[in-house]
């Protein structure tokens, strides 16, 4: 794809700094995080909301050998807000693919508990991207990266939030990550993660005509999948039982050996950046782009390989020319006015 990766290694930060991931970064034990204030910010959450939550081990194993804090930093979008059978507050969320419960204690803090996937293997709106639920992340494989005791907690971001900036400035989410349009690099984790849900919202709203999504990258680990990013999940299912919106897939097993999934999804309809002139078949014209991107095998989490290949996966998404141009040099990758030509040609946009 256009896009580039958004797994990797977790990095070490403080509990100042936003997360680095979908896995989270370790956090320093520089600053350590206020446990009293978790039930406050627990009160305060609604659904929809986008928890960072300060986690370590309730076993005890709260420190390294060397002294340092065992602390890790993670996502939580939360879905429910509930009682526990204890008669503790309760906030039911999201992490990684797995549903969670996060009940306040009375000493400060809160406990966290899996309660189950929050996708299963028979849900009907999954048929929708086939392929898809043979790589459904299992409990078994995430739960043991889950630490259980919260000691810290913010809400930093809401799906409400994320949806009036789309309406409002919807070029950060229709421009590629890197243009000329916006800054070269995304360096604000909390964009970077929330991305993926942007490029999203921005198709169901009619401001981008297609997007890709990585279902299921074979490259990263079970905990660190991209489609576990925040708010992912409950958008591809509402792209699903969306009659105006298309579904392509598009597979891959020549990542380095290892094999990627990624969904290709068209508005059916016209956007509001069509041009005039193709108003009236824009919708064959999205559904020729998606169709061109999956018979590459583009994964959206992984860069094309040759320029061309790059350029037309640029243009089939809908990104200006200047800012494929813009692109392609930041990669160090050649180009000319002939690729574009030819790209225009095959996608049927001249």
């Amino acid at each position: 794809g256009f896009r580039g990766s958004a797994g990797g290694a977790r990095a070490v930060a403080t509990t100042e700094a936003r997360l680095s991931g979908f896995s989270g970064p370790r956090v320093s034990g520089t600053a350590r995080p206020s446990v009293s204030l978790v039930g406050t910010v627990l009160d305060a959450a609604s659904v929809g909301d986008l928890l960072a939550l300060v986690l370590t081990p309730g076993d005890g194993e709260g420190h390294f050998a060397s002294g340092e804090d065992n602390l890790e930093e993670m996502w939580c979008v939360v879905t429910k807000i509930s009682t526990s059978s204890g008669g503790r507050h309760m906030v039911e969320g999201e992490m990684f693919g797995l549903k969670v419960q996060i009940v306040d204690q009375p000493q400060g803090g809160a406990r966290l508990g899996v309660t189950g996937v929050v996708m299963n293997r028979n849900d009907r709106w999954l048929e929708k991207y086939p392929g898809w639920e043979s790589h459904l992340v299992r409990q078994a494989q995430i739960e043991p990266l889950l630490k259980s005791s919260v000691v810290g907690a913010k809400i930093v971001s809401s799906l409400r939030a994320l949806e009036a900036c789309v309406a409002a400035h919807p070029g950060a989410w229709t421009s590629g990550e890197v243009s000329a349009s916006r800054r070269a690099v995304i360096t604000d984790p909390l964009e970077r993660a929330t991305q993926c849900a942007g490029e999203l919202l921005a198709l169901l709203a009619g401001e981008r005509s297609v997007v890709m999504c990585q279902l299921w990258a074979g490259w990263v680990d079970p905990g660190e999948q991209p489609a576990g990013a925040p708010w992912v999940t409950q958008l591809l299912r509402r792209a699903a039982e969306n009659e105006d919106i298309g579904i392509e897939m598009s597979m891959s097993d020549d990542v380095e050996g290892h094999p990627g999934l990624t969904t290709v999804l068209y508005n059916k309809k016209a956007v509001k950046a069509t041009k005039p002139a193709h108003v009236g078949n824009a919708g064959e014209i999205n559904a020729l782009a998606a169709t061109t991107i999956a018979t590459l095998g583009s994964q959206a989490n992984c860069p094309a390989v040759t320029p061309y290949e790059r350029v037309l996966v640029g243009m089939a998404l809908g990104y200006g020319e200047r800012d494929i141009a813009y692109h392609l040099d930041k990669l160090g990758s050649p180009f000319s006015a002939a690729v574009f030509m030819r790209a225009r040609q095959v996608l049927n946009t001249q």
